[in-house]
């Protein structure tokens, strides 16, 4: 019977659930939110390691190149490597928003290309050097699924 009276008592004592205010609310006093999954995490950090080397190696292609663009040539420049390198450092701050300029960036340089020079670049480098944006993208639109669940 004691048992019983000490757990009584111990319900007791505990303030009650306050209902009325929301799960977020109790996330501002001190409750911590949950664990994101491990996947998760090292998706994320997957995206922006890649995102920060390609970002930074991009710029470097252009000022290795030894021909200089000519003028039609520089609007290509700007987004293919300039836009997609901005977009990728981006990334690291702003998941989404550095994702959807380099991927606008590479498909306008693909549509610049294909529209001013009519042919379509050869092999998929400009694709592969822009897949941190993919990985960016995934890893923004996981993160505010998160944030609103």
């Amino acid at each position: 019977m004691a048992h019983r009276t000490k757990l009584a008592y111990t319900n007791a004592m505990s303030p009650p659930a306050d209902r009325t205010k929301p799960p977020s609310a109790a996330i501002a006093h001190g409750a911590t939110p949950p664990r994101p999954h491990a996947a998760f995490i090292a998706l994320r950090w997957l995206a922006k390691l890649s995102s920060l080397a390609v970002g930074a190696t991009l710029p470097l292609i252009l000022l290795a190149s030894r021909e200089q663009p000519t003028g039609r040539e520089w609007l290509g420049v700007a987004f293919f490597p300039l836009g997609v390198a901005f977009g990728l450092l981006l990334g690291l701050w702003r998941e989404l928003l550095g994702a959807a300029i380099a991927l606008s960036s590479l498909a306008t340089f693909y549509f610049m290309f294909i529209v001013v020079g009519q042919t379509v670049p050869k092999g998929p480098y400009f694709a592969i050097l822009s897949s941190p944006a993919l990985l960016l993208l995934i890893s923004g639109l996981l993160s505010r699924r998160t944030r609103r669940a």
